[in-house]
């Protein structure tokens, strides 16, 4: 974090500097001094993504997430793929009473073919979260069969199903 300071004071203009200061602050753990460089990132470039998914990240690690849906929405108009982003959109709308509504979201969102393979996993946790074990296990089937997360996956989904021998065997 020391070597970023010259940095700061010779580019305080460049938000990749902000940006570097806040990842340090957040691998620190820091997550206030983290907040601050990267709103300070945010506001020299607002379309910095990389800022605004960490900024997201840090507010879900540190459980102060009452004003992320506002920012997961603006993650998503530019990443729809960003896990973290589609968790706080569906956390707050299962809060409004509109966990339906998250459920046929996330539905739609496994059907997509360039939903990249790397966020499977995630997106099968949230639908099974949300009562959705039908598309979690069509997705699940994209996944290795002997990979140790596929098998965990899969018996989470037979546990949601009330599969109990099934997710016991598993």
């Amino acid at each position: 974090k020391a070597l970023l300071l010259p940095l700061i004071n010779s580019h305080s203009n460049v938000p990749q500097v902000w940006y570097l200061l806040g990842l340090a602050n957040s691998n620190e753990g820091n997550y206030s001094a983290a907040e601050d460089a990267l709103r300070k990132a945010m506001s020299l470039n607002p379309s910095f993504i990389p800022a605004r998914r960490l900024l997201l990240t840090d507010q879900i690690l540190s459980h102060q997430t009452d004003s992320s849906p506002a920012l997961a929405t603006q993650i998503l108009h530019d990443d729809p793929y960003f896990m973290p982003a589609w968790s706080i959109t569906v956390e707050s709308m299962r809060k409004l009473g509109q966990s339906d509504r998250a459920k046929a979201l996330l539905t739609n969102l496994s059907e997509d073919p360039a939903l990249p393979a790397e966020d499977k996993p995630d997106l099968i946790r949230l639908l099974v979260d949300f009562d959705a074990p039908a598309p979690a296990q069509k997705l699940l089937a994209a996944l290795p069969p002997n990979d140790v997360e596929t098998i965990h996956l899969r018996a989470s989904i037979a546990d949601a199903t009330g599969d109990v021998a099934g997710a016991r065997t598993l």
